[in-house]
């Protein structure tokens, strides 16, 4: 008699979801491992005090394939077992990987220090005010020329809000907060914090369409009026581009739009503003600037664009 082998069949993707994971239990909203090699997943990021396991999709009925943790050995990984699950002792960085080839976890620790890159908008500035449930639909978009950079863009009402990172339904979680109090706006200092002892707001004064601007390399964010456009992210008439970059001098900045008269203004990296100017004939001067790393943005009409600039 010939042996028949059945294999089980992988699953095309995994989500992590759990109170220690930064979508909590929205299974809807869960985020996705990458897919490292056939039956093997990674998820990198930050983990918050609490628990978690691991799902097969995003329905929110739950019906659906759990990979928990084995009761006996918490580096096995058991499918559709008792509801056993991985436990975070303190907010941190992790790398998570789970090979349901062999059944296995291994969850490290790479620093103490957690790296976020998501992040949601919660206010009054928005009708549904500061109601935490309805968070999970206010998420940033990621520039996809410049994965250090997010934003949310809507018609604010004149309120306060501040940037929620996680873990959901948690107030006491961590947050981008202005240095202080209904910071000026001109101002693009932020702090990210974990459950901070103030509560730091920013505030807008008079309802309209504004864009909120994160770039956490900087650790800086903008509170823009009109509608932001991430570099790269409109093709065609609102490509964006600057040359040479390292610059020594004269830097050339091409978009679909004509950009004379466009306000242009470069921050340092700690988010101080360096420089304002215009962009006279699509060019602008830096000469007058240090060699080092920027951030450069420019205005034109309602028109948003920003780069990394490097002046040698």
């Amino acid at each position: 008699m010939t042996a028949v082998v059945v294999w089980a069949q992988l699953p095309a993707s995994l989500y992590i979801v759990g109170n220690a994971a930064p979508t909590g239990w929205h299974v809807d909203k869960s985020l996705k491992l990458d897919n490292v090699s056939s039956g093997v997943y990674k998820y990198s990021g930050p983990l918050f005090a609490g628990e978690y396991k691991f799902v097969v999709n995003q329905n929110s009925n739950w019906s659906q394939d759990a990979y928990v943790r084995d009761g006996n050995d918490p580096t096995k990984v058991v499918k559709n077992g008792p509801d056993n699950k991985w436990t975070v002792s303190a907010l941190a960085q992790f790398d998570v990987t789970v090979n349901l080839n062999s059944m296995s976890i291994a969850v490290v620790q790479t620093s103490t220090v957690p790296s976020y890159s998501n992040f949601w908008l919660i206010g009054d500035v928005l009708s549904d005010g500061w109601n935490m449930d309805n968070v999970i639909n206010r998420k940033f978009t990621q520039n996809p020329s410049n994965p250090d950079e997010f934003y949310y863009q809507t018609n604010f009402n004149a309120g306060e809000f501040k940037i929620f990172m996680g873990a959901f339904n948690d107030f006491n979680g961590s947050f981008y907060m202005p240095m202080s109090n209904h910071q000026d706006l001109s101002n693009y200092s932020a702090q990210a914090v974990n459950n901070p002892s103030f509560d730091y707001k920013w505030k807008i004064a008079s309802a309209g369409m504004y864009s909120v601007v994160i770039n956490k390399a900087t650790n800086t964010v903008k509170v823009l009026s009109g509608t932001y456009l991430a570099a790269g992210s409109v093709a065609g008439k609102n490509s964006f581009q600057i040359f040479p970059n390292p610059v020594k001098g004269t830097l050339y900045i091409q978009s679909g739009k004509s950009l004379d008269g466009a306000s242009a203004e470069i921050f340092s990296l700690d988010g101080k503003k360096v420089k304002q100017s215009v962009v006279s004939q699509g060019k602008l001067n830096t000469s007058d600037l240090k060699s080092g790393a920027y951030l450069l943005t420019v205005k034109n009409g309602s028109d948003f664009y920003s780069s990394k600039l490097i002046v040698e």
